[in-house]
């Protein structure tokens, strides 16, 4: 029923990029249909868990969503 995911980029320090957003969330609503799992740990790979967001390769800057499309309502 524990499903670990682990942000694999340590030579980045797992610094969060767009893809690994859009992946996780697929991840969830993968998990999210299976009863079987109860519970979800996020942890990352290397020393570090996640600086933030990878600001060397940034973000896509008016994109096609909204900030509050990607929000719980």
């Amino acid at each position: 029923p524990i499903v670990i995911l682990t942000l694999n980029r340590p030579k980045a320090n797992n610094a969060f990029t767009e893809q690994m957003g859009d992946e996780m969330v697929r991840c969830f609503r993968m998990f999210d249909v299976d009863d079987r799992v109860k519970v979800i740990v996020v942890t990352g790979q290397g020393k570090m868990f996640c600086p933030g967001a990878d600001l060397h390769i940034g973000f896509g800057v008016g994109g096609k969503e909204r900030l509050d499309e990607r929000r719980d309502g």
